[in-house]
């Protein structure tokens, strides 16, 4: 044997064989698992021995949608999560330009994650004039936490050549009363600006790469879906080439299913010939096509079947018509690849379930990513037609506050409700939607199990997991989303040697301490990509 993990609790969410004390690996691959006795029996004078002292080893943790070169982009932004109030935000700019003004430089003021529905001071964003009050002009943008809305000042609009557009653009723009623009920019045209501000070239995204996934595995993660293949002024085999010299160089420390993005059914076609589903490098290997069918639940932009409850003008935005989304998911199944499409509003939902009925193949894992404003008839042809579901339960803790206001009680029950999902059959993972939240695993069990809505205060507690569910979605499931469940996914004879090793046992504690738990190795393929300095001590 190469390896023999030992002296811990062995959690192997095999049904057969619950628990365990050791594992024995070989190549890579799990050989045995059992008593410590029986395991250190299997050694030979070249195995290592990782002696687990009193630890709890898991299958290893999957997030099943995530984007990591954006991520690792917007981290030399301005983040404004932490930002409680609109005051604070005001005063953050005004501090943000004088900087820029100083410097005489030609920056811009670049912020992420702003999200108004954390002020306590007011839930409106703010104009492009309340902007100008203190940007003044340097060009702002910035770009709320779900990344379909940006906000930016008159000096960015004029820069991007948008101060003359008026109400009835083919642009997905916001408007004053007056016909002016009023800074918000939506979806697809949202990060217009990107265009003009400096973006990064193929030796800085190579470097990402290696960086994001070390801080993927420090958070117990072994495996990530991620949305990568949009990249300014590169196509997406371009962008599969840096991944490519990055697993020649032993640069990526986690397993990547790529979820490739792209919008066109000819464009599709001709990428599923160039490069099959199951392409791989090294631990990089494509897995889906990624559609992404509406906007968000907290910019109003997500499509709703009957609008918002609490806002008559939402955007309420389709992407793409019917007839683009039934080419679209024909042309990725007939290439080999199933569709996981963005929906979080119903109205978005009901268009790909349509697709997915009239135009999918048997035996794809079509799957819907989000699933937020659903119906229990949709939830019900999910599960008649194997549609997967890809959910946030992290979503929880953040939207809560504001779902019943926008949809109203009755479709509320029938949304965020993974109890129901699972009921029905349908195969629940979990995921962060990273950089949107943080992609955080021990996060995602937190919210499922506990539907903590604010303040401890769990959010129709009723439509949670069990903390087996919980754990099955971010590993088994996760798994089975890449159709690699038989080669990962629980830690049993066969599997590859992919850990989360943790401080405590989730299924012995109070829930609403799971957060406290601490990550103590990372194991990839037998290979330890990440291990707490204090592990052990």
């Amino acid at each position: 044997m190469n390896t023999i993990y030992c002296h811990g609790t062995v959690i192997t969410l095999n049904p057969s064989q619950p628990r365990a004390q050791a594992v024995a690996v070989e190549e890579g691959v799990i050989r045995a698992v059992g008593t410590n006795d029986e395991i250190l029996a299997l050694q030979t004078p070249d195995t290592r021995i990782v002696d687990l002292h009193g630890a709890f080893l898991y299958p290893g943790f999957t997030d099943n949608h995530m984007h990591t070169l954006i991520t690792a982009q917007l981290r030399d932004r301005l983040d404004l999560s932490p930002i409680r109030s609109y005051a604070s935000l005001m005063d953050l700019l005004t501090a943000e330009a004088q900087r820029i003004r100083t410097s005489g430089s030609n920056e811009w003021v670049l912020g992420v994650k702003y999200n108004q529905y954390d002020w306590a001071d007011r839930k409106t964003v703010p104009t492009r004039q309340e902007l100008d009050a203190v940007t003044g002009d340097v060009p702002c943008y910035l770009l709320r936490a779900c990344e379909h809305v940006a906000l930016y000042n008159t000096r960015a609009l004029e820069m991007l050549g948008l101060m003359s557009e008026k109400p009835g653009t083919e642009l997905c723009m916001g408007f004053l009363p007056d016909g002016s623009p009023d800074g918000q920019l939506f979806e697809g045209d949202c990060g217009l600006a990107e265009a003009l501000i400096p973006q990064p070239g193929p030796e800085e995204i190579r470097r990402w790469i290696a960086a994001e996934t070390k801080i993927y595995a420090s958070m117990g993660l072994t495996a990530i879906h991620s949305d990568d293949l949009v990249v300014e002024n590169m196509e997406p085999l371009q962008v599969m080439d840096l991944f490519r010299e990055a697993a020649d160089a032993d640069e990526i420390a986690i397993r990547i299913y790529e979820q490739c993005r792209i919008e066109d059914a000819s464009a599709i076609r001709a990428f599923t010939e160039a490069a099959p589903r199951g392409t791989s490098f090294g631990l990089f290997r494509t897995n889906s096509i990624k559609l992404i069918l509406d906007g968000s639940l907290g910019a109003h932009s997500a499509y709703m079947l009957d609008g918002y409850r609490n806002d008559p003008d939402a955007q309420n935005i389709a992407l793409f018509t019917d007839e683009q989304v039934n080419a679209m998911v024909q042309a990725a199944n007939a290439g080999g690849y199933p569709v996981v499409a963005h929906a979080i509003g119903d109205g978005a939902v009901e268009q790909i379930l349509q697709a997915y009925e009239q135009h999918g193949q048997p035996g794809q894992r079509n799957s819907i990513n989000h699933c937020q404003i659903m119906r229990d008839g949709q939830l019900q042809r999910m599960a008649a037609h194997s549609i997967l579901a890809y959910t946030q339960p992290v979503f929880i803790g953040t939207d809560a506050p504001i779902i019943d206001d926008c949809v109203g009680e009755t479709i509320a029950a029938s949304s965020y409700n993974w109890r129901r999902m699972i009921d029905l059959g349908i195969h629940v993972s979990g995921g962060s939607d990273c950089p949107v939240e943080v992609n955080d695993p021990i996060a995602n069990i937190y919210y499922a199990v506990t539907r903590d809505g604010g303040n401890g205060t769990p959010y129709r507690p009723e439509n949670g997991m069990t903390m087996d569910e919980a754990l099955r979605a971010v590993s088994l499931e996760g798994a089975y989303a890449a159709s690699r469940e038989q080669v990962n996914g629980t830690v049993e004879t066969g599997k590859y040697a992919d850990f989360t090793v943790l401080d405590r046992d989730l299924f012995a504690i109070d829930p609403f301490t799971i957060r406290d738990s601490r990550v103590m190795m990372t194991v990839v393929n037998d290979r330890i990509v990440y291990q707490r300095e204090e592990a052990w001590n």
